[in-house]
């Protein structure tokens, strides 16, 4: 199982307001490389509501390196691996507001929802958020922390595959009757329980 895991802190309601990113290398299993950064977001609006879950103030990053400073470290951790995040939806909607508003070309890459991965292998569970699927799990971690959401977004696809019994993410959506979003040149489309049609940007 060979995959990375990325997580998105945003400073308000725009999904181009990155202001941290955290992300963990997989492979066989086990994180080899992991990768943490502070973002400089377009606009110095930090909202309340989002400094009170993560933290992250405008002095903190005023200093930081912007999306587009900071996209070829992105895409080289990542390299040809599939790409998984915990609510995929808004982190890969967060790469894309990003890459739109520095006018950088859409990478190709296969990505992967561990929500998604979490309901189909534990449904009894009354929630499927990163904090609960966690706790089931026994795993610890500081939540809103970009670096350790990651890192528990990894583990919740790491133990899912172990309960069904697959070693890679394709054998995992076979089983599991789900399907791989694909993040390429001209739009994606999004992973998913069932199968959907192809989205253009945006």
């Amino acid at each position: 199982m060979n995959f990375v895991a990325i997580d998105f802190e945003t400073a308000n309601a725009s999904r181009d307001s990155a202001c941290s990113l955290g992300m963990v290398k997989v492979m066989d299993n086990k994180i080899v490389e992991e990768w943490y950064e502070l973002i400089k977001p377009p606009s110095m609006h930090f909202d309340y509501r989002n400094i009170l879950i993560h933290g992250i103030k405008p002095e903190d990053v005023i200093n930081e390196k912007n999306f587009g400073e900071h996209w070829s470290s992105i895409l080289a951790f990542i390299s040809d691996n599939p790409v998984i995040a915990h609510n995929a939806a808004f982190d890969f909607s967060v790469l894309r507001y990003c890459l739109d508003t520095y006018e950088l070309p859409y990478p190709e890459f296969n990505y992967f929802c561990t929500v998604i991965a979490a309901k189909v292998t534990w449904p009894e569970l009354d929630r499927h958020d990163l904090h609960t699927v966690s706790s089931k799990l026994g795993f610890k971690f500081k939540h809103h922390n970009a670096l350790e959401d990651a890192r528990a977004c990894a583990n919740v696809l790491i133990a899912a595959c172990e309960a069904n019994d697959s070693r890679t993410l394709d054998e995992f959506c076979t089983k599991s009757c789900t399907t791989l979003g694909k993040i390429f040149k001209t739009g994606y489309s999004p992973a998913s329980k069932n199968k959907k049609s192809a989205k253009t940007k945006k």
